[in-house]
């Protein structure tokens, strides 16, 4: 019995030691070498002043830049208004590319730019453009004259 409890003891200390670890922020850290390092070389920020419009953006030791403005323009009522929202942030990937993607919302939706990003699939093909046959080329609408296998 007391070598089950000391077996149990210390498979419930090895499992308490692979836990991640937290930090004061309660999230998971995760970041290592470089990164864990960097520290911010430039940082703007202008709030909106209750008035709704911001700018702000920060660049990193590490390659990471992210530059962001909103516009609002406020409505009739005061709940309804359009915000104008652009912007674009940078990264190096692993192999040493700066990546850099820009991106607009507001009234048309959020749409990126980018080198990287994923292009959709076409859904519709343009029909192929079919050249014209000389003479013999008239289809069974027209009487059938000079359609292979059709007598007509």
């Amino acid at each position: 019995m007391f070598d089950i409890a000391c077996l149990l003891l210390v498979l419930g200390s090895l499992g308490a030691q692979a836990r991640p670890q937290y930090d004061n922020y309660n999230t998971l850290s995760y970041i290592s070498g470089a990164d864990a390092q960097a520290t911010i070389l430039e940082e703007e920020n202008k709030p909106n002043g209750g008035l709704g419009n911001y700018r702000y953006k920060y660049t990193t030791s590490n390659g990471i830049s992210q530059s962001e403005e909103g516009l609002f323009e406020p409505g009739v009522e005061p709940e309804t208004g359009i915000m104008e929202v652009s912007g674009s942030y940078s990264y190096v990937d692993p192999s040493g590319l700066t990546r850099t993607v820009t991106y607009t919302a507001g009234v048309d939706g959020f749409r990126a730019q980018g080198d990287d990003i994923p292009t959709p699939v076409p859904t519709q093909y343009p029909l192929p453009a079919v050249p014209p046959r000389d003479g013999a080329g008239a289809t069974a609408r027209e009487g059938g004259a000079g359609v292979p296998g059709f007598s007509g």
